[in-house]
């Protein structure tokens, strides 16, 4: 390998702060950055409150809302839009997760 020119420091120097500096700009740009998020409300199935219990890859959104007798209902939230998915007989569901395979 081939030593640099030992007369030209000044300009080695230069040359290394630059392409340190473009790094850093690009590091920055790329993970530096917070993540962007959007809110949505998602409303509820009637009630007055719903939870969220997870989001899959595809923005899919599993939780469980209130009805209006009171009672949960596990829900899907897809395209915006919520749907019942009911109980299983009793008075409370709740879906816990979701995966990004169509099952």
């Amino acid at each position: 390998m081939r030593n640099l020119p030992r007369r030209y420091p000044f300009v080695t120097l230069v040359i290394a702060a630059l392409l340190i500096t473009v790094l850093e700009l690009i590091l920055r740009d790329s993970i530096g950055r917070p993540p962007q998020y959007t809110i949505v409300d998602l409303g509820t199935l009637g009630g007055d409150e719903s939870a969220v219990n997870a989001i899959n890859g595809l923005g899919e959104v599993v939780g469980t809302s209130t009805i209006e007798s009171g009672d949960h209902h596990a829900f899907i939230w897809c395209n915006g839009t919520m749907k019942d998915l009911g109980t299983l007989g009793g008075k409370r569901a709740t879906l816990t997760a979701s995966t990004t395979r169509a099952e």
